[in-house]
Formats: C-alpha cells, sequence, structure tokens
C-alpha cells in the first residue's frame, strides 16, 4: 500500500513537473503532431486505464465526478462534428488531439490523487513550483536570460522582464496569479517566520507582474485578496470592510499614482484614436463574435478562430484571440460556452463548499478556490489558452480533490447509516 501511494505521489510530481520542463526536453515531430516526454506517459496511461477497466474495475473512482467526465466527453464529440464546418479541417484535427491528451491528463490526475494524503502533495508542489517561478523571474529581469521558450531568447535588445517558462509575459503572469493564493493563504499562519516567508514570495509575484505590466493579472491579485477577506478569512464584519477597503485602495493608488495609471489613460487613447494594443484586442473581440454570429452561433470550428479574421476589423496583423472567453465562444459556440460556464461555477462553487467545511482537504480548496478566481480576469492576457497545459492541470487538480471528498463523504455517510 505504501509502495502504491509513494508511486502515485512521485508520478503526480514528475508529471507536474514536467507541464513546465516539457517543451525544453525532447521533441519528435510527426507530421502535425509533436510528440514529447509528457505525452508519452499519456499515451501508456490509456494502457492502464484499459488494464484497470478489464482486470480490476475500479471505475467507480470517477462515480462522485461522472457529470464533469460527461461535460468533456460532450465538449470533445461537439468538436468532432465541428470539423465538417471549420475553414482548416487540419487545425481542428490537430486542436481536438491535444484536447483528447487534456482529457487523458485530467483523467490520470484524479486516478494518481486518488488517495486521501493527495491534498498535501498538491499544496507543497505548487508551492514549491511558484518559488522556483519567481527565483526565475528574478534571474531573467536581472540578467536579461531567458529560457529557448522564451519569445526573448537571445534576442539583441535587453528587456528586463520575465517570461518564466512560457513564450510570453503574459502567459508568465497569468501563471503567477494561479499560484499565488498558495503563499496568500499562509501569509495568515501563526508561525511568524514562515507569515514573512510567504509574504516576501508574495511580494515578489507582485513586483513580478507589475514589471511585467499585465494589467490584467494585476487586477487579478486584488481581487483574490478582496474575495479572500470577504468570505474566506474568520475577521469580523468590519476588519472585512477594513482589509477590503486597503485593497480597493490598493487598486486605486495603483492606478493613479504610479505608472500603470499612465497606461490606462494610454489604452482609453488608443481605443479613442484607433491604435494600440487596446484597440486591437478590442476588434478581436469584436470580430469572433461576428465571427460566431456568421456560423450561426455554432461556433467557427476547433482552433479555426485565427482563419476568421475579417477585413471590416483592424486586428494589426494579430490574429489569436487574446481572450480565452472569446476564443471557446468563437470556436465552439454558444452551446458549449454555456455548458463550459456552468463547469467553471460548478468547480468554484464546489471548492468553496469544500474549504469552507473545515476539513483536511479545505485549504487547498480554498487556493483552488481563489486560482479561479483569479484566472476569470487573468485569462484574457494570454493570445490564447487551450493549449496550456497548466490550465488543465488546475482543473484536473480542482476535480480530483472534489472526488476525493465527495467519496470520502459518502463513506462516511454509508458507514453512518449502518
Amino acid at each position: 500500500m505504501n509502495a502504491s501511494l509513494n508511486f502515485r505521489k512521485y508520478l503526480f510530481f514528475l508529471i507536474t513537473i514536467l507541464v513546465f520542463l516539457d517543451p525544453l526536453l525532447f521533441k519528435i515531430d510527426l507530421g502535425p503532431i509533436t510528440i514529447t516526454s509528457l505525452r508519452v506517459i499519456l499515451i501508456i496511461s490509456i494502457y492502464y486505464f484499459l488494464y484497470e477497466l478489464i482486470f480490476k474495475p475500479k471505475w467507480a473512482n470517477y462515480n462522485e465526478i461522472r457529470i464533469y467526465l460527461l461535460f468533456f466527453l460532450i465538449w470533445f464529440s461537439y468538436g468532432g462534428v465541428a470539423v465538417l464546418w471549420s475553414n482548416d479541417p487540419n487545425l481542428a484535427i490537430r486542436q481536438l488531439y491535444y484536447f483528447s491528451m487534456f482529457i487523458l491528463f485530467i483523467l490520470l490526475l484524479v486516478k494518481v490523487l486518488s488517495a486521501q494524503e493527495s491534498y498535501k502533495w498538491v499544496y507543497r508542489i505548487f508551492w514549491v513550483i511558484g518559488v522556483l517561478m519567481v527565483g526565475l523571474s528574478f534571474i531573467e529581469m536581472i540578467t536579461n536570460i531567458h529560457l529557448p521558450t522564451s519569445r526573448l531568447y537571445n534576442q539583441d535588445t535587453a528587456q528586463y522582464i520575465s517570461t518564466g517558462f512560457f513564450y510570453n509575459e503574459n502567459d508568465h503572469a497569468y501563471f503567477l496569479v494561479l499560484i499565488a493564493p498558495f503563499f496568500l493563504l499562509n501569509i495568515t499562519r501563526k508561525k511568524i517566520l514562515l507569515s514573512i516567508i510567504n509574504a516576501m514570495i508574495y511580494a515578489a509575484i507582485f513586483i513580478v507582474i507589475y514589471i511585467n505590466d499585465s494589467k490584467a493579472a494585476l487586477i487579478s491579485l486584488f481581487l483574490q485578496i478582496v474575495i479572500m477577506n470577504l468570505f474566506i478569512l474568520d475577521y469580523k464584519k468590519i476588519y472585512k470592510v477594513l482589509l477590503s477597503s486597503v485593497a480597493l485602495f490598493g487598486i486605486i493608488g495603483v492606478f493613479f499614482f504610479t505608472p500603470v495609471g499612465e497606461k490606462v489613460l494610454t489604452i482609453l487613447n488608443s481605443l479613442k484614436f484607433s491604435n494600440g494594443s487596446a484597440f486591437v484586442r478590442l476588434n478581436l473581440y469584436l470580430n469572433g463574435l461576428y465571427a460566431l454570429s456568421d456560423h450561426w452561433f455554432f461556433g467557427v470550428g476547433p482552433g479555426n478562430f485565427i482563419t476568421n479574421i475579417y477585413e471590416n476589423f483592424n486586428t494589426g496583423g494579430i490574429i489569436n484571440p487574446h481572450n480565452w472567453w472569446i476564443e471557446i465562444l468563437t470556436e465552439y459556440g454558444v452551446f458549449i460556452f454555456g455548458l463550459y460556464l456552468l463547469f467553471f461555477v460548478s468547480l468554484i462553487i464546489q471548492l468553496f463548499k469544500i474549504g469552507k467545511s473545515k476539513i483536511s482537504e479545505s485549504k487547498v480548496s480554498i487556493a483552488l478556490f481563489l486560482s479561479f478566481i483569479g484566472f476569470i480576469l487573468a485569462s484574457i492576457g494570454p493570445s490564447s489558452l487551450f493549449y496550456h497545459w497548466t490550465m488543465w492541470l488546475f482543473y484536473g487538480v480542482a476535480i480530483a480533490i472534489i472526488n476525493n471528498v465527495r467519496i470520502k463523504q459518502k463513506k462516511t455517510l454509508n458507514i453512518k447509516q449502518k
């Protein structure tokens, strides 16, 4: 039993680390498909699932989350049908291939994290990854040396910003928002030294995002603080109002008394005078909505946002949606978008309930809850999110935690009834 537990723990560590290091390791190109170490593990997991299904039928482990798995099945099936009306079927099939990998990834995470102690693994490894990511960020900003995965790799012009293991600074800032709650919650710990360490790392995350000039990510951090103060911490109402007010004034201070305020004015002017990145983003959103209506609200097909750029929208040559919500709505249509919203809201509600129930999984559930709160705004930063393994990592971990808690509650209820 201990050997099995250790195997699952180390496997979780391995696949989580590979989410970040995979692009730096070996690659085998097979036409439009690329084989990497992480994908090899996922492909092997297919045989693992088949073996369990035939010889050790334990699929009851998935019964408590079958509604989520059904959603992914419907989403994938709809994408398969949408290939028929996609401008570029090859792009659609390529995205469905990756989608199958992401679904396998989630199934594997649920299986690997089925142990009741898995919540400890999740919190610890996310904390360690956050520390490493912050450390790498400062090395980049100080030395102007970047990883091969970065758009800044080997550039002649010095740009003292950080991209971490990602392609650009917006992708990096988006992930830092997801990982930030794992430090934010530890600031309230009783041990002063640990509180100070976590506060310093959280402050470092804020500095990195600020220097990267990711406005959506910056606002997301403040939103997480406000939500935590209002609904999570066990303070009296007057303290909650006070702390939330401090966060609110912090936002106002950032926008009116720092260079960020000047950036906001630049954005507003760019919208007014039809130039700048904000104007381009607005046109990308409008283009997406127009493409959606042009396809009878069924969606343009998986991965086909880039093939539906209309001349009457000035996107400055940029073809990626730069907004996850627009991306999924435009490519998969109103039906799947509606189901996705239900799925997303359900995750948030379930994590919040677990967090407030004062059980062993509460802390990691609250951290994940705040991560998804930050995700709402931070997800409009990256150019495209579908192919980001980190998003599916957080989905898989959240679903696994919910699954474990429901199974434990069901066992407790059965014991009481006996």
